[in-house]
């Protein structure tokens, strides 16, 4: 069984208190164990090779992406900046 027992110091110069601490248990720090940049260059090694077997997977990139930023207005203008051009190349090729 444990006390949450706190200690207070007080840092004093002569007449004055310079400062107070409050030591007691510490906090657990929640950790998480992948950042969005950790979770976003792992979907880019996992799905990127995937790209020339299929035009599909960079649909799915942009979607994976999406679901890790959580933002959909962010998502949507980077998939328009860097995937959509080069869908437009790929499917204008293949109807020639």
């Amino acid at each position: 069984m444990s006390f949450g027992v706190n200690f207070v110091v007080i840092n004093r110069c002569g007449n004055r208190n310079i400062g107070v601490k409050i030591f007691g248990k510490p906090r657990k720090k929640r950790r998480i164990p992948y950042s969005n940049g950790d979770l976003n260059r792992l979907i880019d090694k996992v799905v990127h090779p995937l790209y020339r077997k299929n035009e599909l997977f960079r649909v799915l990139d942009g979607l994976l992406h999406s679901i890790v930023e959580q933002d959909p207005l962010t998502s949507v203008k980077k998939f328009v900046r860097y995937n959509l051009p080069d869908l437009i190349k790929k499917t204008s090729k293949r109807k020639r």
